[in-house]
């Protein structure tokens, strides 16, 4: 119940920012959320309470996702605060109850929305070695050859399920599909992200452009201003796969690359020589 007060109120803040009273009620019921949530998870997860687990789990990743403003410098790719990042590594907290719960999981009340987010064309267990069907400029910025595996290359199973989202259509329908990306990360992933390696941030940065399209209330302002951080970070690389990869998820949120606006600097002169021509 908590969860449910507290979600109901974290929207009420998103639309009327400014009430201190709405922001005081949002901290208490937050803060009572995890506390029983963390409790009823020591004490055992059983038949009896998945479901309570699943739906409190759910609220507080939506809690957890969550950015009050647009503001790309409080993202962790300006800081070396592991902490920041807990907005993503949280996500995993499903797939913790879900491993758990295996044997009752068809029995429980969410059964048939954890199925509705599954598509029939989309193969989230999609871990076949090498370079076949993915692109070949994500693959090259991955350094994925035709050995590499799940398990030496700590970028082909989060590219792999990346690869299968870019097939469906950009919009909130997506959604659910969508967070099932960031709910299935590896810790080795998790620690190239920290470690602000380019191409762990170029793929984050493509599941982020795919999320600005969503533009739901929780999700807009994280995903803007995590992926225009990872814009501002790197568009100053010197790896031309690098600023190619970025232009996607440049756009997407609303972010003007340094190399895009000289590129159509030059374009423009062009043209106006051929005008005066």
């Amino acid at each position: 119940m908590h969860a449910i007060i507290g979600i109901a109120t974290s929207h009420l803040c998103s639309v009327v920012p400014n009430n201190s009273q709405y922001r005081i009620t949002e901290a208490h019921h937050w803060a009572q959320a995890i506390r029983q949530y963390a409790d009823e998870v020591s004490s055992g997860i059983n038949k009896g309470n998945m479901d309570k687990l699943y739906s409190t789990c759910l609220l507080l990743t939506v809690h957890s996702f969550m950015l009050p403003e647009f503001n790309p410098r409080s993202s962790f790719v300006f800081s070396n605060d592991p902490t920041t990042l807990n907005w993503l590594l949280l996500q995993s907290g499903l797939r913790y109850l879900l491993e758990r719960t295996g044997p009752w999981m068809s029995e429980s009340m969410w059964w048939a929305t954890f199925m509705d987010s599954r598509v029939p064309d989309i193969d989230f267990e999609d871990n076949r070695p090498g370079r076949v069907d993915l692109d070949p400029d994500f693959a090259d910025l991955c350094g994925i050859t035709e050995s590499s595996t799940v398990d030496n290359n700590p970028y082909l199973w989060p590219l792999r399920m990346l690869s299968w989202l870019l097939v469906l259509e950009m919009s909130p329908r997506s959604s659910q599909t969508y967070n099932m990306w960031m709910g299935r990360l590896e810790p080795e992933y998790h620690a190239c992200l920290l470690a602000k390696d380019p191409p762990a941030l170029v793929l984050l940065a493509w599941w982020l452009a795919l999320v600005c399209h969503v533009d739901e209330w929780w999700v807009v302002n994280r995903a803007r201003s995590e992926c225009t951080a990872i814009c501002m970070l790197l568009e100053d690389s010197l790896d031309p796969l690098v600023l190619k990869l970025l232009e996607f998820p440049a756009e997407s949120c609303g972010y003007l690359l340094r190399h895009v606006q000289e590129r159509t600097a030059l374009e423009f002169q062009d043209d106006l020589l051929l005008v005066c021509e």
